[in-house]
């Protein structure tokens, strides 16, 4: 049984490693130009807007 979940776990991850560069790179669903220019909180923290980078 726990070898199944765990089966499972990795085929989820192998999976979802596909929407990577959609999700944490600049290139994303919202790059970081976008969100500056129109969402941007002053007050909100985000470590990858610091960096640029994912």
């Amino acid at each position: 049984m726990r070898i199944a979940v765990a089966a499972l776990i990795m085929l989820d991850l192998a999976i979802r490693v596909g929407d990577l560069e959609a999700f944490y790179a600049n290139t994303g669903a919202v790059p970081l130009p976008m969100l500056f220019e129109h969402s941007w909180n002053d007050y909100f923290i985000s470590l990858h807007a610091m960096s640029g980078l994912w």
